[in-house]
């Protein structure tokens, strides 16, 4: 898989969310109908973990878009560590997320968290285009809450337009 790198006139998309922006307990009674919850971000993690709806999936990178650092238990997940650059999606985050929702369709009962040397923010898209229909992806929407993306053909197409658009390398 190539990676990419999200050029200037894409930054703008990027801000646009595709599912509901929720938060408190309108966010934990909208994940209950999914399947799978993949958490893409330190603070809707840390709010999920807060909330006992802990993701089958999590990346995260130690930072907040304020400066914060919040720590994430490692326990009770199994943690996988990438390196990803600012503004890009490179090969090893790509199958490091893949790998994970591999493992978590096969029936894997372990939780796995993406430890980012860099920057997550990106991490939504492979996860949308990787994870199976019938998951949700959510990610921090800063000010506002998180930002939750039923993954079906309409957020896979969303994606995949947008992948379209990336430089890759």
């Amino acid at each position: 898989m190539p990676g990419y790198r999200l050029p200037e006139d894409l930054r703008d998309l990027m801000r646009a969310t595709i599912g509901p922006v929720l938060t408190g307990t309108a966010l934990i009674e909208y994940l209950d109908g999914f399947e799978h919850i993949v958490a893409v971000g330190d603070v809707v993690t840390s709010t999920l973990i807060e909330y006992r709806k802990i993701p089958d999936l999590a990346i995260v990178d130690g930072n907040t878009q304020r400066g914060d650092v919040i720590e994430i238990p490692r326990d009770p997940f199994e943690v996988a560590e990438v390196s990803n650059p600012a503004e890009m999606i490179t090969p090893e985050l790509w199958d490091a997320v893949g790998s994970a929702i591999t493992r978590l369709t096969n029936g894997s009962s372990h939780l796995i968290l993406i430890v980012v040397d860099g920057e997550e923010d990106l991490a939504m898209l492979p996860v949308v285009a990787q994870a199976p229909e019938g998951w949700v992806a959510i990610y921090g929407y800063p000010g506002k809450g998180a930002a939750c993306v039923p993954i079906n053909a309409d957020s896979k197409k969303a994606v995949a337009d947008a992948l379209a658009g990336f430089e890759e390398f």
